[in-house]
């Protein structure tokens, strides 16, 4: 109660943006009441709203639509989108002005992705789409116990999220929203004693995470024995994989449901699990999820297929069959709980190495995508840990990219890994794929800590 009326009310005052997401979330909301047919109903009106402001405003897509000879106007279900081709990420990164608005009362503001593949972009996003996205990722936890203004701790962030919350200002707007962020890209057995003395204290209600790292902090509570009270209603894992041995291990020390979810920062929240855990929802207000053979570009249906996800409510920078650079498996089967679909089985494609250092301490592998955030012109890279004390990191670079960069890079990743170590910087035409046929961003090849075990 002193959460909802207290604290959430205080948190609006101090940050109106927080107001606005809110007040949309009712709509949100209601896609997840709706019955099949009117949630798809639905999901094709947004969409052909979507394609007539995209040929209007969009030149990448007025363009696109004439040689396709697409008119979005003669949409009659979502899947007549299949007529146009996918949309590549090194489109979104060489095109990018030709793929945003034209509109002069549509401010844009950039969001910066580090890639699971491996190929960072930005993308332009308007308040309002900015807005319904942050609503429809708070409708998703809600599933999972998440209450407006409950106690909510983070183990995730960016190196400059995670510096920007040591700061005075940023402690008490933390306070504000009852909320506590735990940088999950450092994590040695010191680190983790102390985040679990802070979460003790914290008691949060709801614990989201980056699924390596909670398993990685799982596997070390259960080696000291700890047993942790906390969080009070559910766990929320996110950006890789989880394998059901995750799950088990996870579940077995917290005591609470894993609730997995799907997203990425170029498109916000994908899917979600529900409390039947038979499959993630698609969160179909906020996006279109097709799955297809990769080489012919079919839909295909439990099985696994390429991922494309188009935004609906991102006018500014709209993204229209978007090839994410993941694998799932989509099915049509519904779900007990009666939501609507489709659901994805599983996600196969969002994985992240745990690089672990000669001083003992962990680095979560998604540090090094994020030190690339919004660095012009890196198109591809690959970090690899070769030894304790030698690391590559391989670059595929247009002209935007000044090569100043590299020496920054080297030595932002030096101050992570060891003063002793050697980071080389290497540019390429091209990133091949691993012998295992994956485009694995990360690539340590060291073997795992036995004593905290591997984490994933």
């Amino acid at each position: 109660m002193a959460a909802r009326h207290v604290v959430l009310p205080i948190n609006r005052i101090l940050r109106p943006e927080v107001g606005k997401c809110f007040e949309m979330l009712p709509r949100a909301q209601a896609w997840y009441r709706m019955r099949p047919e009117e949630a798809r109903q639905h999901q094709i009106d947004l969409l052909r709203s979507l394609l007539v402001e995209a040929q209007a405003h969009v030149p990448y897509y007025r363009e696109l639509f004439r040689q396709s000879g697409f008119s979005p106007e003669s949409l009659q279900d979502v899947a007549d989108i299949s007529r146009l081709p996918p949309l590549a990420r090194l489109a979104v990164q060489t095109r990018c002005r030709d793929l945003c608005t034209d509109r002069a009362d549509l401010p844009l503001r950039p969001n910066a992705s580090g890639g699971s593949s491996g190929s960072p972009v930005i993308i332009y996003m308007t308040d309002e789409g900015s807005r319904l996205r942050q609503a429809a990722t708070t409708a998703s936890d809600i599933i999972a116990g998440y209450t407006p203004g409950c106690a909510f701790a983070v183990l995730w962030g960016a190196p400059s999220e995670t510096s920007a919350a040591r700061s005075h200002l940023r402690r008490l707007l933390n306070w504000v929203r009852n909320y506590e962020l735990f940088d999950a890209f450092d994590m040695d057995e010191e680190r983790m004693a102390c985040y679990h003395r802070r979460l003790s204290r914290f008691k949060p209600d709801i614990l989201l995470c980056y699924a390596a790292s909670l398993h990685l902090f799982a596997r070390y509570l259960t080696a000291e024995g700890l047993k942790p009270a906390y969080p009070r209603k559910g766990l929320i894992t996110s950006a890789e994989t989880l394998t059901p041995s995750m799950r088990r291990d996870i579940e077995a020390v917290f005591g609470q449901p894993v609730f997995n979810r799907y997203g990425s920062r170029e498109t916000g929240i994908i899917a979600m699990e529900c409390e039947r855990h038979a499959g993630l929802h698609v969160m179909g207000l906020n996006v279109l999820v097709e799955v297809v053979d990769a080489d012919t570009l079919q839909p295909v249906r439990d099985r696994p297929g390429e991922v494309l996800v188009t935004t609906l409510h991102n006018y500014g920078m709209p993204l229209i069959r978007y090839r994410l650079g993941d694998a799932a498996v989509l099915s049509d089967e519904p779900c007990p709980c009666g939501r609507p679909g489709p659901i994805i089985r599983e996600v196969l494609g969002r994985t992240s190495e745990v690089l672990r250092l000669s001083s003992g301490r962990v680095i979560h592998g998604e540090y090094f995508t994020h030190l690339l955030y919004g660095i012009a012109g890196v198109l591809e890279f690959r970090f690899i840990q070769e030894t304790l004390h030698i690391y590559r990191l391989l670059l595929v670079t247009e002209g935007a990219y000044n090569v100043s960069h590299d020496r920054r890079l080297a030595e932002e990743i030096r101050q992570v890994v060891g003063s002793d170590a050697t980071v080389t910087v290497e540019h390429l035409d091209r990133l091949e794929p691993l012998p295992s046929g994956k485009r694995q961003f990360i690539v340590s090849q060291l073997a795992a800590d036995r004593r905290v075990g591997p984490a994933a």
